[in-house]
């Protein structure tokens, strides 16, 4: 191997890419939508450093709210509030600690701890899985089940090795969190514990790696956009 093709793979193996400040900001206030909330989690519990960010969001937020009137919060922002502040590192006073309890499901002999040899996240530990569903030749995906949240769209993908994903673009944001393998973009590189966040202006086509393929949790606000033939076989099928 040659020293720039060495100097190449060592910067794009050391890249790693974190959520916005916004989907942290959402994400601690309790308003990032179920699906994109689910693949935060599922990043957070993994990454110090965006844990550290998020207790900082939240302290400050916490000073700006102090100065609000009070206002009703629904049980699932409830709930992604205080996994927020558990992710975080915060301690939960004796109050909220029985709430809590209160409001999470009991654990559920079904929710798996390993998808097929691979080590689940923590988080995702806590959500029955849907079934295998075929998508393209070498990639399918399974539903992560959210409580009370039946429009939430978030999946689990298993992508063969060294396969290309149909070509699309977004409605909204695409959330990607990688828990197994890695996949490029076009752009960057993204392995074991790294974010993606692809708004309604990025088209791609990812591509697995070739010796691993890749295993993610995503997450779409809108709905992806299939370009080509399988777009049109895709698309009208409503599967994302």
């Amino acid at each position: 191997m040659s020293q720039l093709a060495g100097a190449v793979r060592e910067r794009i193996t050391a890249s790693h890419h974190h959520p916005s400040e916004e989907t942290l900001l959402g994400y601690a206030a309790g308003t990032l939508s179920a699906g994109p909330a689910v693949v935060t989690e599922s990043h957070l519990s993994s990454c110090p450093p965006c844990r550290a960010r998020l207790a900082s969001l939240r302290a400050t937020g916490g000073a700006v709210l102090e100065d609000l009137p009070p206002a009703d919060m629904t049980p699932e922002a409830f709930s992604r509030t205080i996994a927020s502040m558990e992710l975080a590192g915060l301690d939960l006073a004796p109050a909220l600690r029985g709430a809590v309890a209160q409001e999470r499901p009991a654990p559920h002999p079904e929710r798996p701890r390993h998808l097929e040899g691979v080590q689940l996240p923590a988080t995702l530990q806590a959500y029955a899985l849907g079934r295998w569903t075929w998508m393209a030749p070498g990639v399918k995906f399974c539903k992560i089940i959210v409580p009370g949240q039946p429009k939430a769209n978030a999946r689990i993908m298993r992508i063969a090795p060294n396969v290309r994903m149909p070509e699309h673009g977004h409605t909204g944001i695409e959330y990607t969190q990688v828990i197994h393998g890695a996949y490029f973009d076009g752009f960057h590189r993204y392995g074991v514990g790294d974010f993606s966040e692809a708004d309604d202006d990025v088209e791609h086509q990812p591509v697995s790696d070739p010796l691993t393929g890749c295993v993610c949790v995503t997450a779409q606000e809108g709905a992806l956009r299939f370009n080509g033939l399988l777009g049109r076989l895709l698309n009208p099928l409503g599967m994302f």
